[in-house]
């Protein structure tokens, strides 16, 4: 028998290495997800670390890496890889084996396709950051949401947590309650790729980037403040919104590749990080 030395807390981050948590963290990814390849395994190692060093990981709830091609591999949360509904682990809806490729999560609005994260907005979201790298556009008419909820079932008593490349004919957002939402303005459509993501660091401002770029903004004070306690979770591919039944709809056509948010707004620095990270992430898998 050989002998098995633990150092408890110890950080060899200075050595590239990380600490002994980071390290368990990212192997029960791989675990739990199924993921046998060794480049997806050393690409994921390094998307951790990079996420942390950039200071990402610190304010993110979630991070859907969405790889490998089943429904188990692209439901796994990298923040918190237990496969539970207390984790945020993803439960797809209307699911089938087409809807997950090596590309990612196929985003299909006829087949009413979506990922129930489990996760339910805070009370306050006026810190708040919600972000989607779609590499297909969305191909055909009506509004279309790549990742949202409204957090209560009573109008306007939720707040609207949401991005999408087509609602109301353009590019769309929202992260507060009956607020007037962010939008982009002409040149932001249905047809636009990558990292598409949603900022709020106080009640009185909110950005909308794409990739890592500030296309619109709200700078006006809003409530961010839910009436009552939030219920309706995070979906991906679609919107929770409200309503006693067929609630879920906005469902998205595009192909998602990535899916990141968290109750603590970005600084801008990490909103440029971010994007370089998931784009080289991306890159580096091959899509």
């Amino acid at each position: 028998m050989g002998l098995q030395i633990i150092i408890k807390g110890a950080n060899f981050s200075a050595n590239g290495y990380g600490n002994i948590s980071d390290a368990l963290i990212i192997q029960n990814f791989i675990i739990n997800s199924g993921i046998t390849d060794g480049t997806l395994k050393s690409e994921i190692s390094k998307l951790y670390y990079s996420l942390k060093t950039a200071g990402v990981l610190a304010k993110a709830d979630a991070i859907y890496p969405l790889v490998g091609n089943t429904a188990l591999s692209q439901s796994v949360n990298l923040k918190n890889p237990a496969l539970t509904d207390a984790a945020y682990r993803i439960t797809w809806g209307n699911d089938s084996s087409g809807a997950h490729t090596n590309a990612g999560f196929i985003g299909n609005s006829t087949a009413l396709r979506y990922g129930d994260t489990h996760y339910v907005t805070p009370l306050d979201v006026s810190s708040f950051f919600i972000g989607a790298f779609n590499s297909t556009s969305e191909n055909a008419t009506g509004d279309h949401l790549l990742i949202a909820a409204n957090a209560n079932a009573t109008a306007g008593n939720g707040a609207i947590v949401a991005i999408g490349r087509s609602f109301v004919s353009r590019t769309w957002s929202n992260i507060a309650r009956q607020a007037v939402a962010v939008q982009a303005v002409t040149g932001y459509d249905r047809t636009k790729t990558g990292l598409l993501l949603l900022n709020r660091t106080s009640a009185s401002s909110a950005i909308l980037y794409d990739s890592g770029v500030n296309i619109a903004q709200d700078l006006v004070a809003r409530d961010c403040l839910a009436v009552g306690t939030p219920t309706r979770p995070l979906l991906i591919g679609a919107f929770s919104d409200t309503g006693a039944s067929n609630y879920i709809k906005n469902h998205t056509d595009a192909t998602l590749n990535f899916v990141i948010f968290g109750k603590v707004g970005l600084t801008n620095t990490e909103i440029t990080q971010l994007n370089t990270i998931v784009t080289t992430f991306n890159s580096a898998i091959g899509r």
